[in-house]
């Protein structure tokens, strides 16, 4: 995203805007998801859980991970209680308020 917001990557026909683009600040985060003033942006998976956990379900997400890396280095799982990749479903996921 850094090579978008910085101009060194530009795709033709695309006229990006990014405000406060380096570093992240809780003015875009409000702007984005309280505000919701932009019809494309970035948000946290994270984030995204949070919101659909209380069922505030007012995005459309697209799977996007243009670093090509996940950003954690691991995610706790429960061995006792999942087995497959369906057994969260329906279950206590833990995140961060």
């Amino acid at each position: 995203m850094n090579a978008l917001c910085t101009g060194e990557v530009k795709l033709e026909g695309i006229d990006f805007n990014f405000p406060g683009c380096s570093p992240p600040s809780r003015d875009v985060f409000d702007r984005v998801v309280g505000r919701r003033e932009f019809d494309a942006f970035e948000l946290s998976a994270s984030e995204y859980i949070c919101r659909c956990a209380t069922s505030k379900r007012q995005f459309i997400v697209l799977s996007v991970f243009p670093s090509r890396a996940f950003r954690r280095g691991s995610i706790a799982v429960n061995d006792r209680t999942v087995k497959e990749p369906t057994d969260p479903k329906g279950k206590e996921v833990g995140v961060q308020p």
